[in-house]
């Protein structure tokens, strides 16, 4: 990767994003008039598994593309956020697009949609049909970016299957704000007689999704009810029809990661692309970067364990109550004691509604500045902050926060938790890694 290129890629981005425009009919009318003029490239693209939900997007895209690919299969996939760099975002057969390449493509679209508002993630939308027209695969998994219906990525036609992770409530200020009203966005990728393929729900959220999938006559195949997580023997599988297939993960923790690695192996046990009896191989090798991800190098690691071998380092980039439920279930389950949070968090994100779930469990929480212009400042978290049990500090840095917990955290083992965003997870990732 040439750093020259680099550069050039994230001032692009810089530019795009601090230019998008502001004020667009959120639908897919202004990106098919685009996608006309650039070809119509998602038209040419088969087998085509589209991922949409609340939390467990990427984390099930990661698995089904290690399924795929381990059963032999060429796999292409768009995922978004990034953590890094926007080419993580689209990946052939394993690898991240160049930076000159994705550079290249922007361009080409920029220039040939000249007229036609896009947002960032719309651009970015564009650039990885045309790459993966271009560089073609046996599977294309296609993560939504924010909703479902009027998704950019809800421009294909014809997927080979549709896949919804649990939904809950997020970005409320743009599909609604109840459950029922954000399931009818994300049930929107269902096409007809497509399968689709349902992760844990809440009921009200079922009755929606089953009502789409009538609509469009889709065969539905559904958490608890075409496949289950069971225990035998201390080791967690997943029983599918007349198969027990372990579900072991080296890299992805915690038992929500247990359910997006069912929900892969199940969309696939039943479009029948599972050669052989090795998928829990194959999943003992996901990698998910960001999502209860263990730290184990960089600075802050070294600041955190120099005096105390024993602390344990988690990153984690959620950043709605859903997910932080999920967050605390680990504790609990895993009965950790010292819990320190390290915490940065975007300003439209339900703060309290995230930290809820982490009292009685957690006491010191660790409030960071940062220089993005969407995020709290750590005075209006401390502030929305006061009236709960938590002992706050704020501090300009990560790295400040990790020596005042060095410093104060007990003999033995301490877990140190940090949280809030993907992006300020990337951002610790890209200096600690």
């Amino acid at each position: 990767m040439s750093s020259k290129n680099t550069q050039k890629l994230n001032e692009l981005t810089s530019e795009l994003i601090k230019n998008q425009p502001k004020l667009i009919e959120y639908d897919l009318k202004r990106l098919e008039l685009a996608m006309t003029r650039l070809g119509s490239p998602q038209s040419d693209i088969k087998n085509i598994i589209h991922v949409a939900g609340t939390n467990g997007k990427g984390s099930t895209i990661a698995n089904l593309k290690a399924l795929l690919k381990g059963h032999g299969f060429s796999v292409n996939s768009f995922t978004s956020p990034h953590l890094i760099n926007p080419s993580e975002r689209i990946n052939i057969n394993g690898s991240d697009i160049a930076d000159k390449q994705l550079l290249d493509l922007l361009m080409y679209i920029i220039e040939n949609t000249s007229g036609i508002p896009l947002s960032y993630f719309e651009l970015l939308t564009c650039a990885g049909f045309i790459a993966f027209n271009k560089l073609k695969s046996d599977f294309t998994l296609m993560e939504v970016g924010l909703g479902g219906r009027k998704d950019a990525t809800n421009i294909i036609r014809a997927p080979k299957a549709c896949v919804i992770t649990p939904i809950s409530l997020d970005h409320q200020e743009f599909l609604g704000s109840t459950l029922s009203k954000i399931a009818y966005e994300k049930a929107g990728i269902i096409k007809y007689k497509t399968p689709t393929f349902i992760g844990r729900q809440k009921r009200s959220v079922m009755k929606v999704i089953k009502a789409e999938a009538e609509y469009f006559d889709c065969p539905l195949f559904v958490h608890g009810k075409d496949w289950k997580i069971r225990k035998f023997s201390r080791k967690w599988c997943v029983e599918i029809q007349d198969n027990l297939i372990e579900l072991d993960s080296k890299a992805l923790k915690g038992y929500y990661q247990l359910e997006n690695s069912a929900l892969a192996l199940a969309t696939l046990h039943y479009l029948k692309s599972l050669k052989n009896t090795h998928s829990n191989t194959f999943l003992s090798e996901v990698v998910w970067p960001g999502r209860f991800h263990y730290l184990r190098r960089g600075p802050i690691y070294d600041i955190l364990t120099k005096v105390n071998k024993g602390n344990k380092i988690i990153l984690d980039g959620a950043h709605n109550p859903s997910a932080a439920k999920a967050i605390a279930k680990e504790i609990a389950n895993n009965k950790w004691e010292n819990i320190y949070l390290i915490l940065a968090m975007q300003r439209n994100k339900d703060l309290i509604g995230f930290m809820k779930p982490f009292e009685g469990l957690v006491k010191k929480v660790f409030v960071i500045e940062s220089n993005q212009e969407n995020f709290l400042t750590p005075a209006e978290i401390k502030s929305k902050l006061t009236a709960r049990d938590f002992d706050i500090y704020t501090k300009k840095t990560v790295q400040s926060a990790a020596k005042t917990i060095a410093k104060i955290s007990n003999v033995g083992s301490n877990s140190i938790i940090i949280t809030g965003s993907l992006y300020f997870i990337g951002r610790i990732l890209e200096n600690n890694s």
